[in-house]
């Protein structure tokens, strides 16, 4: 009697379910569904109706010396595969949960012929030819041995690539890895806080590996509740592995599972589940960083495996208060921003010896804190946050800040910057900020290094790709710097300091059309509409030239800054000070610098080197004296006007 065949190509509902391609298609429409979600679907389809157990999955599925927590892997893929086929659980149309057995295919499936579009080699004439005409030629041969060909035609095309990628995989390590946000399983969506509370920390926790590249939670955190595939997300990031996983809170009891994958090819390394007590969560997410860690092979070093391992803080209330602030402070608006400043004081003051929380606010003051008390504010944080902890990266990396923009200490500066990149080799904000150090200081090349790291960390970040963009204008690479900006505007239409930079770029190459564009988010309201100003400008322009365009830039810059002074009177704005620069007037332009100076203007010690506007002036003793008041160390490299 003739073995039966299993079927490579099946019908079910709305869906074709390829075992060639290992493709799953919805109304022609190729889903995303890989690895071994696509693996238990077809074994499932191979036996409708039947029972397939779980240990006949893990059997065929995973090995014993893979898999460490079999239950969590399995459960977790079955999870993306009902996602895949907008099935549940609960009320299923195509898989049925047999509780504590395994599973069962319960819809109607059909067998379809294998794709015409599959072909084989004929080596004899370098030709290629279906497979229905190779049945043709060999006769009375077997559909069995029709089959073994076929494999055999697979093995020719693929030309060895099978054995060589196997090779490649078994031997290929993990340098890097990705922290998805961890779904809230709680059934409670105003516990979500808790839940991304803890996709923080172990991403915080794994961070503390340099051996380990691991991307910063500003990327991952767009992933949240996404259906791309892990191949897909992993190819974005760039990274070779995705943790994923879920928390389920009950009472005081809390749950996390957490499972490793491996992007291409797509599979599990490793999953486990561990519980805890609510106020043992500190060491919980310690042991998930040092576990993954081991699965990875990655090398921890003494001080880096006690740093993961160090408590912050017994105080649950405490804890709970700190994720409560973060959470509201990453929301953005400023009603969620004061609530969250409002829990991360009460975090300090359940345990005045947390140091997280300190870090949060200083970085809240630091950013959003216009008044001097806040800012004097944010300086004391840093100091008690680092007297609690020198080890802390960001803290230093503030302090960094704090001595470079208020002190005018470049010396200090770097070196709080320096320290900051030594210690968190992995945080994204340490190397954005060295970069911007570098960029101040007129060094590029170091700039646009530091930068490009903190970018590998944080892929999508817009800031740093509007950092790329500075760096290339700041080295006249105008067309470079040009296209940098459009990509993230691109990605975020209203992010407005891209469309700021990309204006300085058309004024510095005298691009007035495209620069009457750009003007729109910088003269109007809201910002990106047409306004009065704009029109005046382009009727200007289309009637005088761009002697009256520039005249008529000149004088509604000078309204804007009136309207932007604190005094309301006194004309001391940046970007009119580069204008008149631009445009050949050295000494209305030096007026203006020495007023930024005598205001103590940040932007002074930001752009002054960098800035290409100003290369008009740098042969100008006066100017040359402005800036050896500013302190700024020699540098051979300042730009010489072009």
């Amino acid at each position: 009697m003739a073995a039966s065949i299993p079927p490579r190509r099946v019908k079910f509902g709305d869906f074709i379910a390829d075992f060639d391609s290992f493709e799953l298609h919805k109304h022609g429409i190729r889903l995303k569904l890989q690895g071994q979600p696509f693996q238990i679907l077809k074994l499932l389809l191979q036996r409708p109706g039947q029972l397939v157990t779980r240990e006949q999955l893990r059997m065929e599925l995973w090995t014993q010396s893979t898999f460490v927590d079999f239950d969590a892997g399995l459960n977790a893929a079955m999870r993306r595969l009902r996602d895949a086929l907008n099935d549940s659980a609960e009320e299923p149309r195509y898989i049925e949960t047999l509780p504590r057995h395994g599973y069962r295919f319960i819809a109607e499936v059909t067998n379809l012929p294998p794709a015409p579009e599959f072909l084989a080699v004929d080596e004899t004439n370098d030709q290629t030819r279906s497979l229905p005409e190779i049945s043709t030629s060999v006769g009375r041969t077997s559909l069995l041995s029709l089959a073994a060909v076929a494999s055999l035609v697979i093995v020719l095309l693929l030309g060895g690539t099978v054995r060589t990628r196997f090779v490649s995989h078994a031997a290929s390590p993990i340098h890097s890895i990705a922290v998805l946000p961890l779904a809230n399983l709680s059934g409670n969506p105003e516990r979500e806080y808790f839940t991304d509370g803890m996709t923080d920390a172990l991403i915080t926790d794994l961070a503390h590996i340099s051996s380990l590249r691991v991307i910063s939670r500003n990327s991952t955190i767009r992933y949240k509740g996404t259906k791309k595939s892990i191949p897909e997300i992993a190819k974005e990031l760039n990274v070779d592995a995705v943790i994923e996983g879920s928390v389920v809170e009950d009472g005081n009891h809390v749950r996390i599972s957490a499972q490793l994958l491996r992007a291409s090819p797509e599979e599990h390394l490793w999953a486990k589940n561990y519980d805890r007590e609510l106020h043992d969560v500190f060491s919980l997410q310690g042991q998930v960083a040092q576990d993954i860690a081991t699965q990875v092979r990655a090398t921890i070093s003494p001080q880096e495996s006690r740093k993961i391992s160090t408590i912050e803080t017994q105080n649950s209330d405490a804890y709970q208060s700190y994720l409560l602030g973060t959470y509201y402070r990453a929301r953005g608006d400023g009603t969620s921003m004061e609530k969250g400043v409002s829990y991360l004081h009460r975090a300090i003051e359940l345990d005045p010896n947390f140091v997280a929380p300190y870090v949060e606010l200083a970085k809240h003051y630091c950013f959003y804190g216009e008044l001097p008390e806040q800012r004097e504010g944010a300086q004391k944080l840093i100091w008690k946050a680092l007297k609690l902890d020198p080890m802390s990266a960001e803290a230093h990396a503030m302090q960094g800040c704090f001595y470079l923009r208020q002190d005018w200490d470049f010396a200090r500066g770097e070196q709080e910057y320096r320290k900051a990149v030594e210690l968190g080799p992995n945080s994204a904000l340490a190397h954005e900020w060295m970069g911007n150090y570098f960029w101040m200081m007129n060094q590029q090349a170091e700039a646009m290094k530091e930068t490009q790291i903190a970018r590998s960390l944080d892929p999508l970040s817009l800031e740093n790709s509007v950092q790329i963009g500075l760096i290339l204008y700041s080295q006249r690479r105008y067309e470079e710097a040009e296209k940098e900006f459009q990509a993230v505007i691109e990605m975020d239409p209203r992010f407005f300091m891209a469309h700021r930079h990309l204006l300085r770029v058309y004024d510095q190459v005298g691009d007035i059309p495209h620069a009457l564009e750009a003007l729109k988010w910088w003269f109007c309201e809201p910002a990106g509409t047409e306004c009065e100003r704009t029109k005046e400008l382009q009727s200007i322009y289309a009637k005088h030239g761009p002697g009256g365009y520039w005249d008529k830039r000149v004088e509604l810059e000078e309204s804007s800054a009136v309207e932007h002074s604190q005094a309301g009177s006194r004309v001391t704005s940046f970007p009119l000070a580069e204008l008149h620069a631009r445009l050949g007037h050295k000494d209305r332009a030096l007026v203006l610098l020495e007023l930024l100076y005598a205001e103590r203007h940040d932007g002074l010690v930001m752009w002054l080197k960098s800035n290409p506007a100003f290369d008009s002036l740098r042969d100008d003793p006066r100017f040359q004296d402005l800036v050896h008041r500013l302190g700024f160390p020699p540098d051979p490299q300042m730009a010489q006007a072009q």
